[in-house]
């Protein structure tokens, strides 16, 4: 996710404000009711810290499924991304990871920032967001990330991969349902630009946040 010059992720996700946190990820399973969500909560005199919280399903159970929906649930609507087994990314070798947690494979980075240097620059993680950074460059920040460590490198460059990125409302369901059928589409439909471009629109975007 990226924010813009002088902002963080509690300025782009969308917030809860009965908890007072930012709903920073949600994760669907496309072939059955399973879902995860991740919330935080930023840390008062911190910068960018934030405690996490969980809720819902078992993330092995994600990980393991044919199809999963990554999504970040930013103010102005939630972006997505599906992966799956027709897609390319089997789920034997594509693993899907939170980084707010270790236990689902994921690094424990939570909210923490980086500066986005310019390209020419350090790689975008070699320097963590400052006060005075923060005015000059935008940044970025990963609440989740897959892999595809199961294959070795002569496997995976053998091989074709798609994924369905789009963007979607408040209410996820619809994205799940897109997802679905994208994926059970077959082979030759889900490459298809003509067909992708015929798939159900999706519910509009949040409306634009009002700060």
């Amino acid at each position: 996710n990226m924010c813009p010059k002088g902002k963080l992720w509690f300025d782009v996700l969308q917030p809860v404000p009965a908890t007072g946190e930012h709903h920073a990820l949600a994760a669907l399973d496309v072939f059955s009711t399973n879902r995860y969500d991740v919330f935080w909560k930023h840390q008062t005199n911190t910068l960018y810290f934030s405690t996490p919280r969980r809720t819902g399903c078992d993330w092995k159970n994600l990980n393991e499924s044919h199809g999963k929906v990554l999504v970040s649930t930013l103010r102005e609507g939630a972006v997505f991304c599906v992966l799956g087994d027709a897609g390319g990314f089997g789920h034997e070798f594509t693993h899907i990871v939170d980084h707010s947690y270790t236990d689902t494979g994921g690094i424990g980075w939570i909210s923490r920032c980086w500066d986005h240097w310019p390209i020419g620059w350090l790689n975008s993680q070699a320097h963590e967001v400052n006060a005075d950074s923060l005015q000059k460059y935008p940044n970025h920040f990963s609440p989740s990330g897959m892999n595809v460590f199961g294959l070795k490198n002569d496997e995976a460059e053998k091989r074709v991969f798609y994924s369905l990125i789009g963007v979607g409302g408040n209410d996820l369901e619809p994205i799940r349902e897109v997802a679905r059928q994208w994926l059970t589409s077959g082979e030759k439909k889900i490459s298809d630009l003509k067909y992708i471009a015929r798939l159900p629109e999706i519910a509009s975007p949040f409306p634009p946040a009002s700060n």
